[in-house]
């Protein structure tokens, strides 16, 4: 009776439930990137390299702690997906779309200029309205000394929402949801599951429901670029050009002793411009309508020449 009990649960048709799929695997990443990063962190303190995250970047031995810690939990991150991978999926890492194959940097590097379109897209509207004012470039309010590790600081932090939320959701939930429910489905509890997840550093100033709307809208966008080419280097590219081109544009407007590249001033509405936390505003998602046009594009043009091919 009790194992009757714990197959209902667990299982349904002799196979695990989706629910538990995803949990287990949450639960593999986590301890994996407990094992690994927790020691190392506890050496870098005994040597001083304490990771400081949020701290101002002062210099080279400011930044060496938070480099080697994220690089470190990036890397148990894939490795903790590749175990549930071959536990919970029977799969591997190229399965889920991360293959290194002849078009893996292609779809990289075209995702980061889609992404980047958007940031211009928004950035463009807000200036257009006078929301967007330029000061002036980071090195004239910034030491000079100090903007090259601050910038590899950032282009390294830069990844860190695009490998894991793009594993997690258009890779692991999304592929695992397609096989027991069908594309509909996946596509759209994966993007509601994303959007939800984004509520934990939603602007103060930017309503919850916005930011959980905005960023459902953003996953669909995303799981159309995974789809174009079954590969999650487009959606990677697509969501690090995004965030690391607000970044050096400032498209939010954050202080000058913070910026890379362009110190700016942003005004207006966060329903329109874009909020410093989670979602985004009207004018970004003018931009990923864009992108999503493109990908569509693509995909049919992509669809029509495979078919040439065959015929």
């Amino acid at each position: 009776m009790k194992n009757n009990v714990l197959n209902t649960i667990f299982f349904s048709n002799s196979n695990l439930r989706w629910g538990w799929i995803i949990t287990f695997y949450l639960l593999i990443v986590i301890t994996t990137i407990s094992i690994i990063v927790g020691p190392l962190v506890f050496i870098l303190s005994l040597i001083n390299y304490t990771p400081q995250p949020g701290k101002p970047v002062t210099g080279w031995s400011s930044i060496i702690g938070s480099i080697i810690t994220l690089l470190a939990g990036y890397s148990a991150f894939i490795i903790g997906t590749h175990i549930a991978q071959r536990l919970l999926r029977k799969s591997n890492l190229s399965r889920l779309g991360l293959s290194i194959n002849k078009k893996w940097s292609y779809n990289l590097v075209l995702g980061i200029g889609l992404g980047t379109s958007i940031v211009i897209v928004s950035t463009f509207l807000s200036w257009l309205m006078g929301w967007y004012q330029f000061l002036g470039y980071s090195w004239q309010f910034r030491p000079t000394d100090i903007l090259l590790p601050a910038f590899i600081l950032s282009f390294i932090a830069s990844l860190q929402s695009p490998i894991l939320e793009e594993v997690i959701f258009r890779g692991f939930i999304f592929q695992t949801l397609l096989d027991r429910w069908g594309l509909r489905i996946a596509v759209f509890i994966s993007s509601i599951l994303f959007g939800l997840a984004h509520l934990t550093n939603v602007d103060s100033n930017y309503s919850w429901l916005a930011a959980v709307i905005s960023t459902f809208l953003a996953g669909l966008m995303f799981a159309q670029a995974y789809l174009v080419y079954k590969s999650l280097w487009l959606p990677v590219g697509i969501h690090f050009g995004w965030i690391f081109s607000g970044r050096l544009l400032n498209d939010v407007g954050i202080p000058a002793e913070k910026a890379l590249l362009i110190v700016s001033k942003v005004e207006g509405p966060s329903i329109l411009v874009n909020p410093l936390g989670g979602g985004a505003g009207l004018f970004e998602l003018i931009g990923v309508g864009l992108v999503s046009l493109i990908l569509w594009k693509i995909f049919k043009l992509s669809k029509k020449m495979n078919n040439n091919k065959v015929l």
